[in-house]
């Protein structure tokens, strides 16, 4: 019978695996190589650093009936994809033929080539790994932050709340760049920083200093004491398994058609490890977040179940709290906007509790952002999101 065998138990593996046995498939022909398990969601990372959650709370949930109806699960890593006889050859030995693969093997952390990455307690953001390392702080350490992303502030927030002394270092001139606008970048970091934590825009790091253990942070030519760094500058694409197989990328992340399959028949690709679709501008980008593997995941497991569905694109949504503050986007922002092509506009307005910002396009709204201190945030950003969808669906 057809095998479908999908590489990477993260959320695109895993919702593909969920997708294919909700539409029909059989459980038992689909195998699943997963390096990390059980599934984990690294949304839910610093939030069970902050607030001092079981690992438990990460896992997500629908990988028991999985298992029970049946899917096969390979704890291990994958070594090399053979196109021409269609098997997956298992680092640890051994080899597994297919019909269908869906390659889901997700991001990895980027570092930037800088002097002292290699000292120890150097670390990054990512995974469970890295959570679990940093759960076995104790006392007052001063830690440094690099990247003011949605990850560096998120973890930044967390480990100022569990008493570390907290310094954060973006390159950009605002924090969440390309997540949000002015003024709302500006709102948050002065929140953030009344917060306790120290925040330095414009800054370039220059070396990591230190014999074996950090020492300090060469920043934009000062010098600050530090214990501990971790990097929160961003993720690439983790393709080194399509390596002379012929399935063809687009700066390091492959690319699908709306089908999510590559330019090889029955070879598929979803999450941090692929390209997207734009919705609002019908471009192809590289949008590493959750909802996007999972929407592709959908659509792959409906064309391997035979009902060849296609994606009209995607309306990215973030939401995030970082520090008791509710960010949220949908749509574009005005810089991913003008990066795309667009000639958008913004308009701002303020309330007591929070700040919002319209991207319009000739008057037409392609993306909202929103930074408040309440979750009715939420219900002009779903109110934007679904305008956007009929407008543009």
């Amino acid at each position: 019978m057809e095998k479908t065998v999908i590489i990477g138990g993260g959320v695109g593996g895993l919702y593909t695996a969920y997708y294919l046995v909700k539409y029909g498939y059989n459980p038992r022909n689909i195998t699943v190589i997963a390096a990390e398990w059980p599934p984990y969601s690294k949304h839910r990372l610093a939030e069970v650093l902050s607030e001092k959650l079981s690992l438990d709370y990460t896992y997500i949930g629908i990988y028991n009936p999985l298992i029970d109806k049946g899917v096969n699960v390979i704890h291990g890593f994958a070594d090399k994809i053979d196109v021409a006889e269609k098997k997956v050859l298992l680092k640890e030995g051994g080899e597994i033929t297919y019909d269908n693969l869906v390659i889901a093997t997700g991001g990895k952390p980027f570092i930037p080539p800088i002097r002292g990455t290699d000292l120890d307690n150097v670390m990054t953001f990512y995974d469970i790994r890295d959570l679990k390392k940093l759960m076995r702080i104790r006392g007052s350490l001063r830690i440094a932050v690099i990247g003011a992303g949605l990850v560096g502030l998120t973890v930044a927030s967390a480990l100022k709340r569990i008493g570390a002394s907290v310094t954060v270092y973006e390159l950009m001139k605002n924090i969440l760049p390309g997540v949000i606008d002015e003024p709302l970048s500006s709102k948050l970091k002065d929140y953030l920083v009344r917060r306790g934590l120290r925040i330095h825009t414009s800054t370039r790091v220059e070396e990591i200093i230190g014999d074996h253990r950090v020492r300090g942070v060469k920043a934009s030519s000062r010098i600050d004491s530090i214990d501990i760094v971790v990097f929160a500058t961003g993720v690439r694409p983790n393709t080194s398994i399509i390596k002379n197989t012929g399935i063809k990328t687009v700066r390091g992340a492959i690319r699908i058609n709306r089908n999510g399959m590559t330019n090889i028949e029955n070879i598929y690709a979803t999450g941090d490890c692929a390209l997207s679709h734009d919705l609002i501008t019908h471009k192809e980008v590289y949008r590493p977040l959750g909802f996007v593997a999972a929407h592709y995941a959908k659509i792959i497991a409906r064309n391997i179940t035979g009902a060849r569905e296609e994606t009209r694109g995607i309306v990215p949504t973030i939401y995030e709290n970082i520090g008791g503050a509710h960010v949220i986007r949908v749509g574009l922002s005005l810089k991913e906007a003008e990066t795309l092509g667009l000639a958008p506009t913004i308009r701002c307005e303020k309330t007591i509790d929070q700040i919002s910002c319209i991207v319009l396009e000739d008057r037409t709204p392609i993306g909202y952002e929103a930074i408040g201190f309440s979750e009715r945030i939420r219900n002009k950003a779903w109110q934007v999101y679904y305008d956007i969808l009929n407008r543009f669906f």
